[in-house]
């Protein structure tokens, strides 16, 4: 069984996703026309192509109990990243709300999911401690791929001399199910980039962009959700 110490990088998200029709619009009154921005630096942007792949079982075992499995393939990489995400709707319990979210691995960028069953299974061991009833490792065997997810993202760091980091990304996403049904949906994601302690910054941030551009409609804060929303996953 994958050690403890061979989980890999471990972190917390924190973060927030809006539909934004009018992409190119809204992505010039954020970055150039409003003054959200106006105290802050902007990195020049970065342009890359990631497939999320999404796995679970047929009757969505782990999405029910809050777990998402994903393999990201990110063109021109040599490899993949392997995440395995503590991703419920519902508020973690307090003894466990200081334990990370999220285990990543970087894996072959062609490597089945079968290979890496030992390790999801340990990772969602970790992430659920008081277990899921059953041994992870017999339902993570039963894995298939559930949703597919092509994003062509544009993405902008801005930094405050608070201390608050913000990686903004505008993705033109195609979202697709297993019977290949797709939709097309833009999104821009934002998520923190800096320390936990400055969530609140983070939180204020939101709130001032929101202001600044009203045709933000928020939507879930997941892909996998998402997905679930608009196809039968």
């Amino acid at each position: 069984m994958t050690s403890i110490s061979e989980l890999g990088r471990r972190e917390n998200y924190v973060g927030e996703k809006f539909l934004i029709e009018n992409y190119k619009d809204i992505q010039k009154n954020i970055l150039k026309t409003s003054n959200v921005l106006k105290n802050y630096g902007v990195s020049t942007s970065l342009k890359d192509v990631v497939v999320k792949n999404y796995f679970d079982t047929d009757d969505l075992y782990f999405r029910k109990l809050g777990i998402n499995i994903s393999v990201n393939i990110y063109k021109g990489r040599p490899y993949a990243d392997l995440v395995v995400r503590y991703d419920s709707e519902q508020e973690r319990i307090q003894f466990i709300s200081d334990i990370p979210d999220t285990y990543i691995k970087k894996i072959g960028k062609k490597d089945a999911i079968s290979k890496h069953f030992e390790y999801i299974a340990t990772a969602i061991g970790e992430l659920m401690p008081s277990g899921i009833g059953v041994e992870p490792i017999e339902v993570v065997k039963l894995l298939k791929l559930k949703l597919s997810i092509k994003k062509k993202r544009e993405r902008y760091r801005v930094i405050h001399s608070n201390g608050l980091k913000v990686i903004l990304s505008f993705e033109q996403s195609v979202y697709a199910n297993a019977k290949r049904n797709k939709v097309k949906l833009n999104i821009l994601e934002l998520r923190l980039d800096s320390p936990h302690e400055t969530a609140p910054l983070f939180e204020k941030f939101l709130q001032e962009l929101r202001l600044a551009e009203v045709r933000m409609i928020k939507t879930k804060h997941s892909d996998l959700f998402i997905g679930q929303d608009y196809l039968d996953i």
